[in-house]
């Protein structure tokens, strides 16, 4: 198994504690972190901003914070609360008569939502 790290001039060598798919679950997570005294970085926000129908297969935006804070940043990720969904009934029901009436190939151009915080292993940091 291999590490994901960088070298960084001013933090060090960072490590990815989590991944997201959606930038403001990105940057609460990054924000969540700072409040604890824990320098954290999202990277790769440029690139999914630009080719957002790529972000799923890019691995979304990527959420780093010094090898010595890895194992505090995954501790208190793991303590935040899962997200909600809110989608109300009514737009599913329209997405599924949507689908029904197009056809699923006129589905092909609509971007898959992925939603969630999605946390490094600790057994992957330790190895």
């Amino acid at each position: 198994m291999t590490k994901t790290t960088a070298a960084d001039p001013v933090m060090g060598d960072l490590e990815l504690v989590a991944h997201a798919y959606r930038w403001h679950e990105a940057y609460l997570a990054a924000q969540a972190l700072r409040a604890a005294d824990i320098p954290a970085d999202v990277l790769d926000g440029h690139t999914h901003h630009m080719m957002p129908y790529a972000g799923i297969a890019l691995g979304g935006f990527r959420i780093v914070v010094p090898a010595s804070h890895s194992r505090d940043a995954l501790d208190l990720l793991a303590t935040l609360p899962a997200p909600r969904a809110t989608q109300p009934l009514w737009l599913s029901c329209a997405m599924v008569a949507l689908v029904w009436w197009v056809g699923i190939g006129g589905m092909a151009g609509l971007p898959p939502m992925m939603s969630g915080l999605y946390l490094r292993q600790p057994a992957r940091i330790d190895a």
